[in-house]
């Protein structure tokens, strides 16, 4: 019988499997829109015309592993 723990971290690696191209496509995004300044202010002038707030800029997250 497997342990509770070898359970959850099959279970947790399986979930990472499902989102982890999702997440690879919103850092692609991230990538491409803060990739140079005329297209990080294109992405914020259409977010304000579009009436979305935005408080924060793009930024991927970094990475420690």
């Amino acid at each position: 019988m497997h342990c509770v723990a070898h359970v959850l971290n099959l279970i947790v690696q399986d979930g990472l499997n499902v989102v982890g191209s999702c997440i690879e496509k919103v850092r692609e995004s991230v990538g491409f829109w803060t990739g140079s300044t005329k297209r990080k202010q294109r992405f914020t002038d259409t977010a304000r015309q579009l009436h979305v707030e935005c408080t924060k800029e793009l930024a991927l997250e970094c990475k420690t592993c």
